[in-house]
């Protein structure tokens, strides 16, 4: 999803007003990949501010058959300039990720200033319907466009549908 990814970014860059070089950006990811244990499933960080971009590769934890979310009192502002880009201004949700985790949950979910389903602190939400279709909030809500669920809506095109979700 590389491509997905840098598009997302590059859009973010313009609206801020931070350089973007994909040759800098490209260099960046080859120098951490070059770094890296290969027999680890890694989740890359790359971030871009003024100085350039970043990387820093994780260890991904294994995944769980099913997600405990705990509802985190904290209300998103949906119409947030931060809530449409993917940014290092997340304090609210590294916030409610450690308050989840400490709670014994594996994410926040986080509802805006409306009660209106957003996402959770590290995952987009997607609900299945018993008729085929997938549920996600909308934009307006204040939900990220997630590069995930841009390639689901690719792979099965009108089968997901972005609404409001109470």
């Amino acid at each position: 999803r590389l491509r997905l990814h840098l598009h997302r970014l590059r859009q973010s860059a313009l609206a801020f007003g931070i350089p973007f070089s994909i040759s800098q950006i490209l260099e960046a990811l080859a120098r951490a990949q070059r770094k890296r244990r290969p027999e680890t499933t890694g989740r890359v960080r790359l971030t871009l501010g003024r100085g350039g971009p970043s990387v820093e590769i994780a260890e991904l934890p294994k995944r769980a058959a099913a997600v405990r979310l705990v509802l985190d009192e904290v209300r998103v502002d949906s119409g947030d300039l931060y809530r449409r880009h993917k940014t290092t201004h997340r304090s609210i949700y590294n916030q409610g990720l450690v308050q989840a985790r400490r709670r014994g949950s594996d994410d926040a979910l986080f509802l805006n200033e409306r009660g209106e389903v957003v996402e959770t602190a590290i995952r987009n939400i997607l609900l299945r319907t018993s008729y085929g279709k997938w549920l996600t909030p909308s934009a307006s809500s204040g939900a990220l466009p997630g590069v995930y669920l841009a390639e689901l809506e690719r792979r099965h095109p009108g089968r997901i549908i972005r609404t409001v979700l109470f």
